[in-house]
């Protein structure tokens, strides 16, 4: 049985964990987490003894902070999936930028069999830190939606327009959305830990707001049926799943006009500049006051959420696994 290894769990982190048990649902694979977090030379030590342990045919490594293990994983084959390189693009310097690619690229290069990100604008931007990289055992597979997703339409209970945002990282852009939307009749539901700063914005703003963390998957679902909109105006991704989970729930989104989000998002969100302000309130009041716009996005967003259906991803990380194994068993 595949193995799959995760980094330790820390609060408010659940979208690897989510994907980690879906293949356990789906596929079929063993899931183990890792004792430590990979923040200090201890914590890799403890990681390094207890990956040592595992014996399986195949291991499939979901958290890039882990690549290290890769030389450490005894006889079976190993996949590693690559899921965005913010964090080494734009490390905080060359030196700390350096480190992450000595521990989370430079290892899958030579020791991972397999490959795999999820979109093509994050396995060109891994190409461009490792150049040279063979082609061969590189693979796109998109994440999927989750398929507890269930609509249940409570919009219309809704005393003004509510917007769901989903994530408070700088990036996500929550203080250009929150600036954007001021005196306009609108609510909002912020899924992740406010910062003090955020806060101060939507007491400027007056705008009323629900702040939710580390909720479980049932509490997202309803966060999304009572919103009438699904706000992501990121300036980085390296997938962006609330498009995706927007479109299949049956809501419009705005989201930014980066190349990710429009790899995903395809026909079915309304982009805007995540820069401006100005062009991100416009696509707001649109959506308020059109409600042929807002259902036309919503219909394609219901076409757009087929390329991500559970099945279809699932169904290739399956065979994924079986090529794999395959190499192996021809050598």
């Amino acid at each position: 049985m595949p193995v799959v290894i995760l980094r330790k769990k820390t609060e408010g982190e659940n979208s690897l964990e989510e994907i980690a048990y879906r293949l356990k649902r789906t596929v079929g694979v063993r899931v183990v987490q890792c004792p430590s977090a990979s923040t200090s030379i201890a914590g890799l030590a403890r990681n390094i003894l207890f990956v040592r342990k595992i014996r399986a045919p195949l291991y499939h490594i979901i958290a890039p902070s882990e690549a290290y293990l890769l030389p450490f994983l005894k006889r079976g084959k190993k996949i590693i999936t690559y899921h965005d390189m913010g964090l080494i693009l734009k490390g905080r310097n060359r030196l700390y930028s350096a480190a992450r690619r000595m521990i989370q690229i430079l290892p899958s290069r030579y020791f991972a069999d397999c490959i795999t990100f999820v979109s093509k604008h994050t396995e060109r931007e891994y190409l461009q830190l490792c150049p040279g990289t063979s082609r061969r055992k590189l693979a796109v597979i998109y994440n999927a939606y989750d398929e507890r997703l269930k609509r249940d339409d409570l919009s219309e209970n809704n005393a003004c327009f509510t917007i769901l945002h989903v994530g408070t990282a700088e990036r996500k852009n929550l203080d250009g959305m929150i600036r954007a939307c001021r005196g306009l009749k609108v609510s909002f539901l912020i899924v992740g830990r406010l910062s003090a700063k955020q806060k101060d914005e939507l007491k400027k703003s007056r705008l009323a707001y629900e702040n939710y963390t580390d909720i479980p998957f049932e509490k997202i679902v309803d966060l999304y049926n009572r919103c009438n909109m699904v706000s992501f105006p990121s300036k980085y991704e390296g997938f962006g799943l609330p498009v995706i989970e927007a479109n299949a729930m049956g809501k419009a989104v705005v989201c930014g006009n980066i190349g990710v989000l429009r790899e995903v998002g395809n026909d079915a969100a309304l982009f805007v500049d995540p820069d401006n302000e100005e062009n991100i309130r416009k696509a707001v009041v649109c959506l308020m006051k059109d409600d042929n716009l807002r259902n036309s996005l919503i219909q394609a967003g219901y076409q757009n959420a087929q390329r991500f259906s559970p099945k279809k991803i699932y169904t290739q990380y399956r065979q994924l696994y079986q090529k794999v194994r395959m190499k192996s068993d021809r050598r």
